[in-house]
């Protein structure tokens, strides 16, 4: 009929795999919904640890996903400068934090009380 080329073979079963993985996932989770927890506690806040956004060290920040080298100097610089952190929403004012980049590392950072 047609022939396909080593690499569009490749391309072509890759794709299948696929298709068939995502349906056998799909037919799995109607089947067995206890499932579905399991696959969302991968992506969960509670496989990264968390840290007291007061007291965690550069290295701690930089642990947690989209905080970055620069992201993370920035906030010690910030609570040296301002004194401790009271509400996670005031790590809005560094500059550099943009709102969207805020909300998925804030679930990863914790203000507690000072004592």
């Amino acid at each position: 009929m047609f022939s396909l080329s080593k690499n569009e073979t490749r391309f072509v079963l890759v794709v299948l795999a696929v298709i068939l993985s995502g349906s056998g996932l799909n037919y799995l989770i109607k089947c067995y919904p206890h499932l579905l927890q399991i696959v969302n506690l991968v992506d969960s806040e509670w496989i990264y640890p968390w840290y007291d956004v007061n007291t965690a060290t550069a290295d701690e920040l930089i642990q947690i996903p989209y905080i970055g080298n620069y992201t993370a100097r920035a906030i010690i610089r910030f609570r040296e400068e301002r004194g401790p952190v009271t509400d996670l929403e005031q790590l809005k004012e560094i500059p550099g934090i943009r709102d969207a980049n805020f909300r998925r590392f804030a679930p990863y950072l914790r203000v507690r009380r000072q004592k």
